[in-house]
This record gives C-alpha cells, structure tokens and sequence, in this order.
C-alpha cells in the first residue's frame, strides 16, 4: 500500500472495485471527478463497459484524475482498500444486494460513500461508518468526496466505526450460520 501510496503522493485516493456494468454507477463515479481538486479515483476490476468507461474518461479530460488498474488479484486487494482514503460504492440498481468489496473495505477501516438503494448494502454501511446519496447523482457523490476529503475527523469517524461495525456485523452473520447449520444437523437426524 506503500508503493500506491507513494505513487499518488499528496493526492486524495478514492477506491472503487466492481465488475464494469451499469448498473454499479462508475460513469456517475467519474463525472463526479470533475469537481474535485487533488483527488484520484482508482478504479479497481474490469467488465463489459471498461472501454465505454474510459472513453468517458477521455472525452471528460480526466486522464489525469481517473486511473484505471485492470484486474486486482485477491492477494493485491488489501494494499489497495489500505492505500485509499475512502472507499466509493455508487450502485443504481436495486441488483446491488450487499456490496461484499464495500464490507471488505470497511473491515480494512475505510470511510465509505455509496448510494441509496434500500437494499442489504444501505443496512451494512451505516450513517456513522459512511456518506450515503442518491443514486445516479454525480453532483451529490463529488459532494460526498470534497466533504469527507476536506473533513479529516469526520473521515477517521467514519472509518473507525466501519472498522467496528463490520466486525460485529460479521461475526453477527457467522454466529446465524452456524446456528442453522446445527438445527439442519438436528432436522436430520
């Protein structure tokens, strides 16, 4: 994480990691971009709309701004989530169910910025661990950026509660699946 770190140097790391379709909300991830000043939004993974995602970059002159790292592989992730300053989830679509990179980088205390869906997602990341805004609102998620960008205890808030909050949360859903695990045991015999 050093090394991504060092790369980007003064800069606020926004992180981002999706499979590239619609739905996740990149493109209002990027255009979001264009409002902020000293900030770098990775995109981590690759999909069916990455080439449209960076043409996109292109014609909005934000080579400079949007960086796109290609496939992460599962060793590399933890670097990433440690490198970043926050932690961006922008999904438009009720598809989205729980947002399992969002929880990986709350357990790696990230702050987080994602939209509302009312779906899983919205009950794992919560008003003290994150910014939550509508969804498809590109304005809104640059709103999102700048205030946790230029808010430092309000982004260590944030990330130490999600840090909290998705170790309990977890060992909540491990404690649940055992329990069925034993009653299915108990079922069958």
């Amino acid at each position: 994480s050093k090394d991504i770190r060092n790369k980007y140097k003064k800069n606020f790391l926004i992180f981002t990691l999706s499979r590239h379709v619609y739905y996740k909300g990149i493109a209002y991830l990027i255009k979001a971009m264009h409002q902020t000043s000293n900030c770098i939004l990775l995109i981590g993974g690759t999909g069916p709309d990455t080439s449209k995602l960076k043409n996109l970059v292109r014609n909005m002159n934000l080579e400079t701004k949007v960086i796109f790292t290609g496939f992460i592989p599962r060793d590399k992730l933890p670097s990433y989530f440690h490198a970043s300053d926050v932690f961006c989830l922008p999904s438009t679509e009720k598809s989205e169910a729980f947002g399992i990179a969002m929880a990986e980088a709350m357990a790696c205390s990230k702050a987080i910025i994602t939209t509302n869906l009312g779906t899983g997602m919205n009950s794992v990341c919560s008003n003290k661990t994150g910014i939550t805004v509508e969804a498809k609102n590109s304005m809104a998620l640059s709103n999102a950026i700048i205030k946790l960008q230029t808010s430092k205890t309000l982004r260590e808030t944030f990330a130490k509660n999600a840090g909290k909050r998705i170790s309990r949360f977890y060992t909540h859903d491990i404690m649940t699946r055992k329990a069925i695990s034993i009653y299915n045991l108990l079922i069958k015999n």
